[in-house]
């Protein structure tokens, strides 16, 4: 099931003409167009989609499981939860943060040389057309 759904959005993302690549991340990182049950469109922001305290963090292609479970570990000492690895599509993972320790937890995750980047993960709707 995930694999077919790491598929889909895979399939999404070129179909919307982003491409993936070591360093870029799967993220909404624009405006997303959604259709109502109505048939009318309108547009709804990245950030009215967001997802409390829940990040995907990216990785290097050529990071190590021991690099990337050093990170994991930085997370849980902080109080964070690992909700997914993500090893095929892109190196890394996705993780729900306590709202206290969000914003240390994230800038010591991002001194690290081997993450990519930090994004807030959020929901994503595909318009029936």
């Amino acid at each position: 099931m995930n694999r077919i759904m790491i598929l889909a959005i895979i399939f999404i993302f070129s179909y919307l003409g982003v491409s993936l690549s070591s360093s870029s991340t799967i993220a909404v990182t624009r405006t997303i167009i959604i259709d109502s049950l109505q048939g009318n469109s309108s547009k709804v922001s990245k950030n009215d989609l967001q997802l409390n305290n829940h990040y995907i963090v990216t990785m290097k292609g050529n990071a190590t499981s021991q690099e990337i479970g050093n990170i994991i570990s930085l997370v849980k000492e902080k109080g964070g939860q690992v909700l997914q690895i993500y090893e095929h599509a892109i190196k890394g993972f996705s993780m729900s943060l306590p709202t206290i320790s969000a914003n240390d937890t994230i800038v010591a995750i991002k001194t690290n040389p081997e993450v990519v980047s930090v994004e807030r993960d959020a929901q994503v709707n595909i318009a029936k057309s």
